[in-house]
C-alpha cells in the first residue's frame, strides 16, 4: 500500500475560497479515482456544512481531539470521506492552551492509526471486488460537489 499524501489548505485571512478549493481538490481526486479523506479544522464548520452535513453531529472532531471517541469519519454521497466540525472547535485553542504536545493532539489523540486502518481495508475489500469482476470504469463513482 503507498503512502497517503496530506494537502493542507490553510490561511488566515477569510474570504480567501479556502473551503472552495478545499471540496474542488478532493472532488477531482475522487474523480480521478483516489480515496479522499476530507478533515474539517474550522470553528466555523463551512467545511462541514458546505457538503451538507450538520454542524451539530452527534460525533466530530472536537471530541476526538478531547478524547472522547475516536476519529469520526463520515462518508459523503459522492464518495468523499469526511470528518467533520462544530462550532465548539473553536474553543479549542483556549482549552488545550497549557497542554504539552497540543500541536500533536490531532496526529496522536485522533487515531492516525485508525485512519491508516480505514484505508487499507478500503483497499483490500477493493481488490477483493477486482478479482471477482473486471473493473468497470464507466461506473466509477466520481461525482464533484456543486457549491452553491
Amino acid at each position: 500500500m503507498s503512502k497517503a499524501k496530506v494537502i493542507s489548505v490553510l490561511n488566515h485571512k477569510g474570504g480567501v475560497g479556502k473551503t472552495t478549493t478545499t471540496i474542488n481538490l478532493g472532488g477531482a481526486l475522487r474523480q480521478k479515482g483516489y480515496k479522499v479523506l476530507l478533515i474539517d479544522l474550522d470553528g466555523q464548520a463551512n467545511l462541514t456544512e458546505s457538503l451538507r452535513f450538520s454542524a451539530e453531529l452527534p460525533q466530530t472532531i472536537y471530541g476526538a481531539m478531547k478524547g472522547e471517541y475516536d476519529l469520526p469519519i463520515y462518508e459523503h454521497k459522492d464518495g468523499l470521506s469526511v470528518v467533520p466540525s462544530c462550532l465548539d472547535l473553536s474553543a479549542v485553542e483556549t482549552e488545550l492552551i497549557n497542554e504539552a504536545g497540543r500541536e500533536l493532539i490531532l496526529a496522536l489523540g485522533c487515531g492516525a492509526q485508525q485512519v491508516e486502518h480505514k484505508m487499507r481495508m478500503d483497499l483490500k475489500a477493493k481488490q477483493a471486488r477486482k478479482r471477482k469482476r473486471p473493473l468497470n470504469l464507466r461506473h466509477r463513482n466520481a461525482t464533484l460537489v456543486d457549491i452553491e
